[in-house]
């Protein structure tokens, strides 16, 4: 622990050093401040007054305290420098992204730059004390991971949110902070397998899936469709010439597909189509108010816990991407039982990637498999009737 003790002394007319007490009785002389650096003894001014004096030596105490946790004092700026107001920085920043190309080709649409401002802005609000820019440093940036972390937050979404902040500083040519660093940035953690649904999970929470629930769940099992695929769908991308359905932006809603492949993929949907069809104008799974469901995630996870569904162990389930898991899994079964005459890439294409490179995935899932789930039929065709209820009973005499 280095030595925090910082003294104010005077140095006398009488050439030597001795601790002041701000008394009337104290020598004359000048006000010093003295601390040790080791063994070395270190000296300062400290003003003409013992007011001066003690609130100098309270500002060395706070930046000794700084230095010794590895980050400027945040209330220190050089006289005559040149430094940047962050949020002036966030602003421009904002601006930026507004007018910028990804590398994959797009540009960021307004709800994913105002997602970029609020990660910035939360940033910024675990250093209220940080008026400019360069005055942010390392353990600055180690303090917000251990503080996303504390919210609970997992590996891949820390380091998501960490390179947003990054990407800011980068931007800003704050070139002196090595951010991804050993120490800094976590490791990335790549998805590794898939978690299709087995048969009986799906069975139960068809058991108990309210009409739209249900809907839902074999909209995803039939077309492996993304979450945002989904909520953003609408009566309009329904063909009823092929039966089939249309993934497509809607720049009306601000929103577009993942990626450029994504686009304009056409899906059959086969049994499903005629209950999609029966549904209202607009967009098919709406919030009350008629504008896309950007949370149908939480009603497939609410199905699933309601149904006592078991996420996979170790690992946070993405209740809507098990779905795509399982759809992925279906074709390769489909394929190896010659009931499907496609090959991964096509496949792959299907499911919006860019090449069939991440179907080894699944491949592996289904390889894994039990004997008797090798040999099932297409289950992205055997699950997407109605289930049966009151509401399909038909009056008996």
């Amino acid at each position: 622990m280095p030595n925090l003790r910082v003294s104010v002394v005077l140095y006398t007319e009488a050439k030597k050093w001795v601790k002041a007490t701000g008394k009337k009785t104290d020598p004359a002389g000048q006000l010093y401040l003295r601390w040790y650096e080791g063994s070395k003894p270190k000296h300062i001014r400290a003003g003409v007054s013992w007011d001066e004096a003690e609130a100098a030596q309270a500002r060395q105490i706070r930046k000794l305290k700084c230095v010794s946790q590895g980050f400027s004092d945040p209330y220190e700026v050089p006289a005559g420098a040149k430094y940047n107001d962050v949020h002036d920085c966030l602003r421009s920043y904002v601006e930026y992204l507004q007018n910028v190309t990804r590398t994959n080709g797009r540009r960021y649409n307004h709800r994913m730059t105002l997602a970029r401002e609020a990660i910035i802005k939360e940033f910024l609000n675990t250093i209220p004390n940080k008026q400019f820019l360069e005055q942010i440093n390392r353990a600055d940036l180690a303090r917000y991971k251990e503080w996303l972390y504390g919210k609970g937050r997992a590996k891949n979404t820390v380091r998501a949110k960490l390179m947003t902040v990054t990407n800011f500083l980068a931007n800003n040519q704050l070139a002196t902070i090595k951010l991804v660093t050993k120490g800094i940035m976590p490791s990335k953690v790549k998805r590794s397998e898939a978690h299709p649904f087995s048969d009986d999970d799906i069975n139960k929470m068809r058991a108990i899936a309210t009409p739209t629930e249900d809907l839902i769940l074999r909209t995803f099992l039939a077309t492996g469709a993304r979450k945002k695929e989904v909520a953003y769908l609408e009566h309009s991308d329904l063909d009823p010439t092929t039966r089939s359905i249309k993934i497509q932006n809607k720049p009306k809603w601000g929103w577009l597909t993942k990626t450029i492949s994504s686009e304009d993929r056409e899906l059959k949907l086969n049994t499903l189509f005629d209950d999609l069809w029966a549904l209202p104008d607009g967009v098919l799974f709406p919030t009350k108010r008629g504008r896309p469901n950007i949370h149908i995630d939480r009603i497939m996870k609410s199905l699933g816990e309601r149904a006592g569904v078991k996420p996979p162990v170790g690992e946070r389930a993405c209740w809507c991407h098990r779905w795509r898991d399982s759809y992925a899994s279906d074709q390769i079964r489909a394929i190896r039982n010659g009931t499907l005459h496609m090959t991964l890439e096509d496949v792959a294409a299907k499911m919006g990637h860019e090449d069939g490179t991440t179907m080894h995935v699944y491949v592996a899932a289904v390889t894994q498999e039990e004997e008797a789930a090798k040999q099932s039929a297409r289950v992205s065709d055997r699950f997407t009737s109605k289930k049966p209820g009151p509401q399909l009973m038909k009056k008996t005499g």
